[in-house]
């Protein structure tokens, strides 16, 4: 569910100001860290639910903050929601005289360097509006997709080569592969219907035969079925899947990798 709340990304370094800010924006609802994590929270996982369910994405911009790994690794997830989500929004807000990275510079909304009160006052004008402007409104969840052209282009190529039978797609987490996947069908397939398999090393064997003809709307092999019979299946689990149009798409497929990179 998408909250109607503030995430508030900042260094350490800054906690003061950010106490000072997240205090005044308290009536328009803020998550911070230093109010929010209870101990026995998972950090990762409850960070990023809430950059998931937040509305803004406010990165209190300053030299500490740019040093700052936690910060790098929120702002990586902002960028990721922003990608699927034209609703949600970034706002950086400059405290100091650091250089203002090219990556943050179109979601400069408030640049108020060593002047706290302008920083503060400028951020809550700002989300009053936003918040204003969407009473009485249902919210709009559009595709956004922006600087990942070239990317795409490439899956596109391999896709339309008749020599390439399968396209994998490696990277960091956290970097937008599904998002990259996603769009590369949308643009290949007017309405794609994509057949999600989410790989893990229980993946072998039976499970991943089954879960195939699960997809396919087919039987699976009896208990007890050789090998020989799980792989018949699943080719033909495929095959039914791809004659009905279905993009298949086999998510952290590094999970049935063993130590030489080959499927287990």
């Amino acid at each position: 569910m998408i909250g109607q709340f503030a995430f508030i990304s900042h260094s350490s370094y800054d906690r003061a100001f950010v106490e000072r800010l997240a205090r005044q924006l308290r009536s328009d609802d803020v998550w911070v860290d230093m109010w929010d994590m209870d101990v026995g929270d998972l950090l990762v996982t409850k960070i990023e639910r809430a950059i998931e369910t937040a509305s803004e994405f406010i990165l209190v911009l300053s030299g500490a903050a740019l040093q700052s790994k936690w910060v790098k690794y929120e702002s990586n997830m902002a960028i990721i929601r922003l990608l699927e989500d034209a609703d949600f929004r970034i706002v950086v807000l400059r405290i100091d005289d650091c250089e203002v990275p090219l990556r943050f510079r179109p979601f400069l909304y408030v640049d108020a360097p060593n002047d706290p009160e302008s920083a503060i006052s400028q951020t809550q004008a700002f989300l009053s509006k936003r918040r204003s402007s969407e009473q009485g409104r249902e919210i709009l969840y559009r595709r956004q997709f922006v600087n990942r052209a070239e990317e795409v282009g490439l899956i596109e190529q391999y896709i339309g080569d008749p020599d390439v039978r399968i396209i994998c797609i490696n990277g960091f987490f956290g970097i937008g592969k599904t998002s990259l996947m996603k769009e590369a069908a949308i643009r290949l397939w007017r309405r794609p219907q994509l057949a999600i398999v989410e790989l893990s090393p229980a993946h072998t064997g039976p499970r991943l035969c089954l879960e195939l003809c699960a997809l396919a709307g087919i039987d699976g092999p009896p208990d007890g079925a050789s090998s020989e019979e799980l792989t018949r299946a699943s080719l033909l689990a495929v095959e039914s899947l791809v004659a009905d149009a279905r993009v298949i798409v086999f998510n952290k497929f590094e999970g049935v990798l063993d130590e030489d990179g080959s499927p287990g």
